[in-house]
């Protein structure tokens, strides 16, 4: 039984008469507070580690392509700009989640987490999803550069399915690091409104 539940109990006994009044909505405001808080920090935290996750393999690879060679760089240049999306998008969010106050109107306050962090989940799964579409239109774009002729195509239509592939796993990703939090804001949300 969470907190919540024993408050519509008491309330419930409350309104039979059969007990005194044992909570108020101040109360409940309170542990709803402290849920939504939870909720966010949990949130801006793995946010913080996703972006630690990103960093290492980003850094690795561009350090193999900085070498005085121009498709290197072109390469390097391109890995940077893909981790400047990421590092943007996660730094962004976790600031957005975590200057959202939780004084004042506690509805609206967990109203804008629940939009921030699907939000969030929205644009990771974009990002995601376009990078690997984006790395497959470039090895094509390449392989028939280079003579692939009918690999190059079939490529193509392998990395097709790797994209729809992406599209499936990443948002089992993103449901599975972020959804409680976004599952309890929701729920908290509709707790308040019950007020």
């Amino acid at each position: 039984m969470t907190e919540i539940d024993a408050v519509r109990q008491w309330w419930l006994a409350e309104a039979s008469g059969d007990h005194d009044r044992l909570v108020s909505a101040t109360d409940v405001r309170s542990i709803v507070a402290g849920r939504a808080r939870a909720a966010r920090n949990h949130a801006v935290r793995r946010l913080w580690k996703e972006l630690v996750a990103y960093t290492i393999p980003f850094a690795f690879s561009l350090a193999l392509l900085t070498t005085p060679h121009s498709r290197r760089l072109l390469g390097a240049a391109i890995i940077l700009a893909v981790y400047a999306a990421y590092a943007g998008l996660i730094w962004y969010n976790a600031a957005a989640l975590h200057r959202i106050p939780l004084e004042g109107s506690l509805h609206e306050s967990v109203r804008r987490m629940v939009v921030v962090l699907g939000r969030w989940m929205t644009a990771y799964l974009v990002l995601y999803v376009a990078t690997l579409a984006g790395a497959g239109l470039a090895a094509v774009v390449l392989l028939s550069q280079h003579g692939g002729g009918a690999f190059s195509w079939a490529f193509g239509v392998a990395w097709v399915f790797v994209v729809w592939w992406s599209y499936v796993a990443g948002r089992a990703y993103v449901r599975r690091e972020f959804g409680d939090q976004h599952d309890d804001l929701v729920q908290a949300l509709r707790e308040l409104e019950e007020l």
